[in-house]
């Protein structure tokens, strides 16, 4: 068979091939739909491989007169989607365009297609998915003792679970809570976030989920994104109150309820932080890795900046 691979801008990317091709890849994700991509990246162009059989979704910028590839906010790993399995050499080939037309990137792919290019460095990092395709009595018999210890001290609190759209509201408590940790997120970052959920709740692919005390005051909130195959755990905001009282233990033990049986995985998006790994273990999920991808071919003195 003759593959084809061709590097296109992104006024010829044809939208419905694109997310055709990514709906119906095996390794498919919502972060690399094109509605997500339009949203959050600040360009983006693509290599097509035989007429939309697998794409790459190549998200680049401007610096020192040089165009590079960076990884947009809030979409956790790209890199090759594809309808079929594609040979060792086509996965080298795809990456030897992309270094033809880049010469710096720093950006997460995703592990199904990994090339032996020397050039490439890579790292890998973890995520952390649990398969809620099952009965909820058969998820959490495998929860660990130590989760279910503090899911029934849940109980004793008579926490509320219940919708939120407010999602706005959501993204401003998260900045609030959480914007120090992450100096390199700007206003106008969480602004086209608002903005991506409003797009894709006009299509169903997001809803939220709030946990309340006795009183109606807020312990926990979180954004999830939905696709045909997924819940992403996109965006969640713990309070100091809610801390005190384990109301994500209550939160996510719930949201499994509701969404097991489904034919979905929740895909929790990471973490290398052992804390957050170890609540994420304790719930039964597993380590589903993505790789950090750095090429660095600039010129000296510019390759000592980076």
């Amino acid at each position: 068979m003759e593959w084809q691979i061709k590097y296109l801008p992104h006024q010829l990317i044809d939208k419905q091939k694109w997310d055709t091709c990514i709906i119906e890849s095996a390794n498919g994700l919502l972060y690399a739909q094109s509605i997500y991509l339009d949203a959050m990246a600040d360009n983006w162009d693509a290599i097509i491989v035989n007429d939309y059989t697998a794409v790459v979704p190549l998200p680049w910028r401007y610096k020192y007169f040089i165009k590079y590839l960076y990884q947009p906010f809030f979409i956790q790993q790209l890199g090759i989607f594809s309808k079929t399995k594609i040979p060792p050499k086509v996965v080298e080939d795809v990456f030897t365009l992309l270094m033809q037309r880049f010469s710096f990137a720093e950006m997460n792919t995703n592990l199904f297609f990994k090339p032996a290019v020397p050039a490439i460095t890579f790292s890998e990092r973890a995520n952390f998915v649990l398969d809620i395709n099952k009965t909820y009595q058969e998820i959490c018999s495998q929860y660990e003792k130590g989760f279910l210890k503090n899911l029934r001290r849940t109980y004793n609190f008579k926490h509320k679970y219940s919708s939120d759209s407010e999602y706005a509201a959501i993204v401003d408590l998260y900045q609030k809570l959480y914007g120090s940790r992450f100096p390199h997120l700007k206003n106008k970052d969480y602004s086209r976030f608002k903005e991506l959920c409003n797009k894709l709740g006009n299509k169903g692919m997001v809803f939220g989920r709030r946990i309340t005390n006795t009183k109606g005051e807020l312990l926990a909130t979180a954004i999830f994104f939905k696709d045909e195959k997924r819940i992403y755990n996109i965006m969640s905001c713990l309070t100091l109150e809610g801390r005190a009282v384990e109301a994500n233990y209550f939160l996510y033990d719930k949201l499994i309820a509701e969404f097991c049986n489904q034919g979905l995985i929740l895909d929790m998006e990471g973490s290398d932080i052992k804390g957050i790994a170890d609540f994420y273990r304790s719930i039964g999920c597993i380590n589903e890795p993505y790789q950090f991808i750095k090429i660095n071919k600039l010129p000296w003195p510019l390759k000592l900046l980076k």
